[in-house]
């Protein structure tokens, strides 16, 4: 192994030592972005301001069952790849959009992190934001805004 190798085994190791000594009391490690920067605090039952959560203790519902398959079977029922796509015979492109389910179960901020085509990625984006409201995710028994990347697939 060489010495980069082993202080990288050595800060992984720290770090969940550190991570499973903290101890918890009615507070939680959360993120939120400002300034395009990611900034780590930590929150309580009486903080007001507006926090992103990525794992909540309820997560997001689509159509009020998991979103996994149910959100899956209504982005392939609404996506509409263009026909000059299919002329080429087989045909297969994934692109991955993220986007954020808000306070009010809307869909929110979409964006596309790794696309394919511009025409394909509008319409994933089209699709992705025509989206029916959600039931938010919640923490604590408050609504909070979640996170998630999904990919949409062309084939």
């Amino acid at each position: 192994m060489n010495t980069l190798h082993k202080i990288g085994i050595v800060l992984v190791a720290f770090i969940a030592l550190f991570l499973f000594s903290c101890k918890s009391n009615q507070s939680t490690m959360a993120t939120t972005e400002k300034d395009n920067k990611t900034v780590f605090k930590n929150i309580d039952a009486s903080d007001e301001e507006q926090i992103l959560i990525t794992i909540v203790e309820d997560t997001p519902l689509f159509n009020g069952k998991p979103a996994d398959e149910e959100f899956r079977n209504y982005v392939n029922e609404n996506v509409k790849c263009p026909y000059e796509y299919y002329a080429h015979g087989s045909f297969y492109a994934r692109i991955f959009v993220e986007f954020f389910i808000d306070t009010d179960g809307s869909v929110t901020d979409a964006k596309v992190l790794r696309g394919f085509d511009p025409i394909l990625d509008a319409e994933a984006l089209r699709v992705i934001n025509s989206s029916p409201k959600w039931t938010p995710g919640e923490q604590r028994g408050k609504p909070v805004k979640v996170r998630y990347v999904f990919p949409v697939v062309f084939k």
